[in-house]
């Protein structure tokens, strides 16, 4: 007998395919804010661990979370790397936006599972040891940058972040994450995050939210959990 192959999908124009295209771009944004909510509300009145952090940070880094703004405080500075800070929701939904624009579901699902690894793995961190981190601690006083982008990314983590999730940072973690997978199914869009990620790491410790060590093991969550989905998703296709 002859094998009777199934039909092609029906293909939506691209006009009648924007609502799916959002609500699929910001889906692992949403659910990610949802997580991290509950996360800050657990952490909200548990003892922080940033003491213990701190011994090692400043016996390998010394304290550039406090000094680099005192150092630098150069209005663009600041404006650049606030601005890269903030870029780090762009770096979330873009690469979704484009392979939803692009047809590729296998790509976006992909993205999505390596995605919510890391943000779990992430989370779970928070859970066993939260850390607070400098913004808490020693909060860079606004006369020492007086830019906007200073003061509005304030007005944001003071508004929409949680409490003891600074260590492993989860915008560097999640960044790293997305420019990952962006390599493997995008190339010409990782090329453009690039540096878009080594300011979100230099804005963390520059704006005074995150020590360097809390940089380096976001770098090292996202590195692991990529590599770890990617072995996972090809050993179950054998």
């Amino acid at each position: 007998m002859t094998a009777v192959s199934e039909p092609p999908a029906p293909v939506r124009s691209r006009r009648t395919a924007w609502p799916v295209l959002v609500r699929d771009a910001l889906l692992p944004v949403a659910m990610q804010a949802v997580l991290y909510t509950a996360v800050g509300v657990v952490n909200a009145s548990r003892a922080m661990h940033d003491e213990t952090l701190l011994l090692l940070e400043q016996a390998w880094f010394g304290t550039p979370w406090r000094t680099w703004a005192v150092q630098w405080p150069i209005a663009w500075v600041s404006l650049l790397l606030h601005g890269c800070y903030l870029a780090y929701y762009l770096v979330l939904t873009v690469p979704y936006a484009r392979l939803l624009w692009r047809g590729e579901r296998h790509a976006w699902r992909a993205t999505v599972r390596a995605h919510l690894v890391t943000l779990c793995v992430g989370c779970a961190l928070y859970l066993l040891w939260p850390v607070e981190g400098p913004r808490y601690r020693a909060p860079i006083e606004a006369t020492v940058l007086p830019d906007i982008g200073h003061r509005f990314t304030n007005w944001m983590l003071a508004t929409f972040s949680a409490r003891g999730t600074a260590f492993p940072s989860s915008h560097v973690s999640l960044a790293l994450t997305q420019l990952l997978m962006a390599w493997r199914y995008q190339r010409t869009l990782a090329y453009a995050m690039v540096p878009v990620l080594v300011g979100i790491g230099a804005g963390a410790v520059y704006g005074g939210y995150h020590y360097v060590i809390d940089v380096l093991a976001g770098a090292v969550l996202g590195v692991v959990c990529v590599a770890a989905t990617t072995w996972w998703t090809r050993d179950r296709r054998r």
